[in-house]
């Protein structure tokens, strides 16, 4: 049975939004003000080359940087955020030093191809130490708040993808339980009935009861826990299960259905149905010297439908029950 889904640890973007949209976000900000900054000042068209290119390394550092978080998933918190900090730091490092690389490079080339440096490209030479030092210093933590903020709110959108998943996995679980509720002693009494009618010669009623068994069972284990069906189709199960019982109260058990064509096209959770009329018979049927009917009516309300499970042996007639069972 599967329960969650496997944990991925490759090194990138987990899919098309969540996280990718933070980072293009978060770089696409930049970038604006990046270009906003440089338009503002007498400079070459060219410098608005720059801040693309920043924001496609500082992209793929990025993606590094979600591969970390991803591998430290299941580390202990203060160990997960050590190794994450940790990166942080070198990509903000890293980051800094392609950002004056860049534009190191950019601004020689130029100042080579329009000499005199008409443009002011001159400025990105860093030619004064003081001027580098600052430009270093405002990148580190420009970079820094941009992967620390990534870092915080990747690690939220994956603890809440985790959970989601949990919760997913919790409810398939309870399905699958509702799926494989099975009354122990349904099954035993249905095999005996089925050995009894062999002992006593009736052979053709002991194959239909055998077949009726094993058609219920095998459609109870092949189909889909997760999936919704219609009404009509839960309808058929129950049709399949109580086949099953009239071997045992062949004189005793009758099914009413009062049941809308409408109502039968009505989705609903698989087998949440068989548990109530399985205790109906239980309670009601079973304990009758007469006999019971079992009922399942539907009812339109506003915009649902309420569908109703009872039998026809008065209240308090049958052993006190637990749960569904009362």
């Amino acid at each position: 049975m599967t329960v969650g889904e496997p944990v991925d640890h490759r090194f990138s973007f987990r899919s098309v939004d969540g996280p990718v949209q933070l980072a293009l976000g978060l770089w696409g900000l930049l970038t604006v003000a990046h270009v906003a900054l440089l338009a503002s000042g007498d400079v070459t068209p060219w410098l608005l080359l720059l801040p693309p290119v920043w924001t496609l390394h500082g992209l793929v550092l990025t993606a590094l940087l979600e591969g970390v978080i991803r591998r430290t998933e299941s580390h202990p918190v203060a160990a997960r955020w050590v190794f994450v900090g940790g990166a942080v730091i070198v990509l903000t490092a890293a980051q800094t030093w392609l950002d004056m690389t860049t534009t190191g490079v950019t601004a020689r080339l130029i100042v080579q191809m329009f000499s005199p440096d008409p443009f002011g490209a001159g400025i990105f030479f860093w030619n004064g130490a003081s001027m580098k030092n600052i430009a270093i210093a405002v990148s580190v933590v420009i970079y820094f708040w941009v992967f620390g903020c990534y870092a915080v709110a990747s690690t939220l959108l994956l603890s809440q993808a985790r959970l989601a998943a949990t919760e997913s996995a919790a409810s398939r679980a309870e399905l699958m339980a509702l799926r494989f509720q099975l009354n122990p002693h349904f099954v035993f009494n249905a095999l005996n009935s089925v050995s009894s009618l062999i002992v006593s010669g009736q052979t053709e009623e002991a194959d239909r009861a055998n077949l009726a068994l094993a058609g219920f069972l095998r459609r109870s284990l092949e189909s889909d826990p997760t999936a919704p069906v219609t009404l009509d189709d839960e309808l058929e199960m129950i049709d399949a299960y109580l086949d099953i019982e009239r071997v045992r109260f062949p004189d005793n058990l009758e099914v009413d259905y009062r049941v809308t064509p409408e109502a039968r096209a009505t989705a609903l959770p698989p087998y949440l149905l068989q548990p109530l009329v399985e205790n109906a018979v239980k309670h009601g049927v079973e304990p009758s010297p007469t006999g019971a009917t079992v009922r399942i009516t539907t009812k339109r309300r506003g915009g649902m439908v309420v569908i109703k499970v009872t039998n026809t042996v008065p209240a308090g007639s049958g052993p006190p029950g637990h749960g569904l069972a009362q």
